[in-house]
């Protein structure tokens, strides 16, 4: 059986914290809607600092020598054949890679429906 919807007056008055939320809120709004009436780049100026305070706290950018790109070229296509390569071989790809213990992997193929072929190579795929 359903309960009756709960109306809203009675949600904020079991709730005071809600109330107070609101009106932060609203506040914050009214404050930001007339700095920026009477400073209009006032809010770019500060979303711009705060973008660079996020971007100094965050870590440090990688260098060309922290990034390793792994290109299937035509000495690849000539050494493992035709594209598009088996999953299972796509996924030994990537655990090779993965012994290098990388922070993060980067995968530029598309998927775009299972491999009929070989269920099982999607399968090891979705391991790595």
């Amino acid at each position: 059986m359903a309960h009756p919807a709960t109306p809203p007056r009675e949600l904020f008055r079991r709730r005071p914290e809600q109330r107070l939320t609101l009106l932060a809120g609203l506040l914050l709004t009214a404050v930001l809607a007339l700095a920026h009436l009477f400073h209009p780049t006032l809010l770019q100026a500060l979303d711009a600092q705060i973008y660079d305070l996020l971007l100094r706290s965050g870590p440090a950018a990688a260098t060309p020598d922290d990034v390793v790109v792994v290109d299937v070229d035509d000495r690849s296509l000539a050494e493992q054949g035709q594209w598009p390569w088996p999953r299972k071989r796509i996924a030994r790809l990537l655990a090779a890679v993965h012994t290098g213990q990388p922070r993060a992997v980067g995968v530029d193929f598309l998927f775009a429906e299972p491999d009929r072929t070989d269920p099982d190579g999607d399968t090891a795929l979705a391991a790595e």
